[in-house]
């Protein structure tokens, strides 16, 4: 009698095993747990975000806005009009190549050639392409040196905190990412 029970509970126990592993997982956010509706019927539609709205805004963007902004103020005087329209038009350039870049890596790459990939010319224009880079951002440095030369120390501290601002890492859209400290 004692082994019969013995197996009717371990039984028992097993096909509640079965039964509890067989229904599909619920839980508190919008799932498909029991009591959701029909096993065929579609959850919440998710919005649709262009890849646009996933990439990080570009911070050499952003500093151009902020310092066309702050433009006033930093040209009280004749003299300072020339090295900030200087030093606005190598930010310019510098975020031109930067927009160039983010589309570059944002679209979907070409097909090689017909007669296969030509691997010395794709070096050669990265290597064109670093050139251009660091020109430029020799250039914006030789703007920001002749700014800094002209400009107050007020005028100097907005132009920093636009680049802070612009730079500063931005807050995560992942909402179940891990909060910072």
């Amino acid at each position: 009698m004692n082994r019969r029970w013995h197996t009717v509970a371990a039984l028992g126990s097993l096909l509640t095993s079965v039964a509890v592993v067989a229904q599909p997982m619920g839980g508190m956010g919008p799932g498909r747990g029991p009591g959701d509706g029909p096993p065929g019927a579609r959850g919440p539609a998710r919005a649709e975000r262009s890849l646009d709205e996933m990439l990080p805004p570009d911070p050499w963007r952003l500093w151009l806005q902020r310092v066309s902004l702050e433009r006033g103020a930093l040209t009280t005087r004749p003299e300072q009009t020339a090295v900030v329209d200087a030093f606005v038009q190598a930010l310019e350039t510098v975020q031109r190549l930067s927009a160039q870049r983010q589309r570059q890596f944002t679209q979907p790459p070409a097909p090689p050639p017909p007669m296969g990939l030509d691997l010395a010319r794709e070096l050669h224009a990265e290597v064109d392409d670093a050139r251009v880079w660091t020109d430029a951002l020799a250039a914006l440095e030789r703007g920001w040196r002749a700014a800094a030369d002209v400009l107050d120390g007020g005028q100097r501290a907005r132009l920093e905190g636009a680049y802070l601002a612009a730079f500063a890492p931005q807050p995560s859209r992942d909402r179940s990412a891990p909060a910072r400290d």
